[in-house]
């Protein structure tokens, strides 16, 4: 029996700060910024039960059949795959690489937001922002190996947005508030599950770890809320 074992050492450090002005009573700007650095290193290796492998148990790096995990190490998060069993190809180890030395990955990313609010009387005010988003790579512990099937990226790259959004925020009646704002994001990068049909012969499907190149989504929100008796609320 296959018993996977993870040593995973993942550290994240962020520096961020913000800065409103207020030029005139009623208009204000802001503008702010996060840097992140991410510091990852993964470790996995599959071992075998003495009962079933004879001179075990034993460290494997290699795959080990149909939907195994993959051994996670520098050698194939480089590329290599000098131990393709079921029929697929191999592939050396890049050079600098080992099936012993934890795969590695570091990534800066930045993100912040920039905007403007005006206040048009003390019950309504009007806003615009500007914002960019960062969420960083990582490694994907829970890869199986297929020759015959798609097969899965070990890492997944960072995603990005960039999202826009107006509205305005109103209180009717000193008792009712009222907001409206339109947005629109782009995504670069993004990180989700992606769909792999079977190719014929095979009627396997599967589903896998990965960035999409971009999409983007965009639309109106609307809020109303407010207390319409001392014990009665709307929203």
């Amino acid at each position: 029996r296959r018993n996977p074992t993870f040593i995973i050492n993942q550290r994240d450090y962020a520096a961020f700060g913000q800065v409103d002005w207020r030029i005139t009573p009623a208009l204000k700007v802001f503008i702010g910024g996060r840097v992140t650095h991410n510091n990852l290193k993964d470790f996995s290796f599959n071992s075998f039960d003495r009962s079933v492998t004879a001179g075990g148990p034993y460290i494997y790096t290699g795959d080990t059949g149909f939907f195994s995990v993959l051994p996670v190490n520098s050698c194939p998060l480089a590329g290599g795959l000098p131990f393709a069993e079921l029929g697929g190809a191999q592939v050396p180890s890049p050079a600098g690489t080992s099936l012993t030395e934890p795969a590695r990955v570091k990534k800066t990313g930045f993100s912040g937001t920039a905007g403007v609010t005006y206040e048009l009387n003390p019950d309504t005010m009007i806003f615009a922002r500007y914002a960019r988003g960062y969420k960083g790579p990582f490694l994907n512990e829970s890869v199986t190996y297929t020759p015959s099937l798609a097969q899965q990226p070990l890492k997944v790259d960072p995603e990005y947005v960039d999202s826009i959004d107006l509205g305005i925020k109103t209180r009717i009646f000193n008792r009712f508030a009222f907001n409206l704002s339109a947005f629109y994001s782009k995504f670069d990068g993004y990180q989700t599950t992606i769909f792999v049909p079977p190719v014929p012969p095979q009627v396997v499907i599967n589903f896998i770890q990965g960035n999409a190149d971009s999409t983007t989504t965009k639309g109106v929100e609307a809020w109303f809320y407010g207390n319409l008796t001392a014990n009665l609320r709307l929203s």
